[in-house]
């Protein structure tokens, strides 16, 4: 636990949080918190206050998923919990809620990762378990989620894929002939997954990928 009587995170400030898959989490307390951020085009990295989780995976877990936990007691908040930066839960979409009191940790609950189907009939985008735009095997419409085995093909409703946030396919492969893709946005493909081309259609990439599985 940590006591602080008023607590001000500036931007860049960044704070660190043991949070275990059992429901345990380190606890902040403080009478007031002030969080800052800036508006900028250019300056540091961060204009936000960081919250750096560190997740324990205990009793045979492997994420998060679906976990809320209490990770600071404030009586009083100045300024928006939604300009804080979480990070530390590649894959796993998280966000920040209060009420009472309680400021929690809250990790949404997703599906088993399996083999996809880009469709993006609903808005072109692919993200992190939120757009609809990927079919499963049996022909239900669903959003993507970490370790998906993601197919693009000549069955696509939509060829200009808006990649947004971070996304770890356990591989990625273009099997298109009739139709030609293109990859752009501010997103990245990230992770160990691999990339694979095939079919007589063009692939255009022209937003910044990570992915190291070749």
């Amino acid at each position: 636990e940590m006591y602080a009587s008023n607590l001000t995170l500036n931007f860049g400030s960044r704070m660190v949080f043991d949070v275990y898959s059992d429901g345990f989490a380190d606890l902040l307390q403080t009478q007031k918190l002030t969080i800052e951020k800036k508006d900028w085009q250019n300056g540091p990295q961060y204009a936000t206050p960081v919250f750096q989780i560190v997740p324990h995976y205990v009793n045979g877990a492997t994420s998060l998923s679906g976990l809320k936990v209490m990770i600071a007691a404030v009586n009083e908040i100045t300024g928006a919990i939604e300009d804080i930066t979480i990070e530390g839960l590649d894959g796993q979409k998280a966000w920040l809620s209060y009420e009472e009191g309680q400021l929690s940790l809250n990790v949404a609950a997703t599906r088993e990762a399996t083999d996809v189907v880009w469709d993006g009939g609903t808005d072109g985008i692919w993200d992190f378990d939120d757009s609809e735009n990927f079919k499963t095997q049996d022909g239900n419409s669903s959003t993507f989620v970490t370790g998906d085995a993601v197919t693009f093909n000549d069955q696509a409703s939509a060829t200009t894929v808006q990649v947004t946030g971070d996304l770890s396919p356990s591989s990625v492969t273009f099997d298109n002939n009739a139709k030609n893709f293109t990859l752009e946005g501010t997103g990245s493909i990230i992770g160990n997954g691999s990339l694979t081309k095939k079919g007589t259609g063009n692939v255009t990439i022209n937003n910044v990928n990570k992915y190291t599985g070749g």
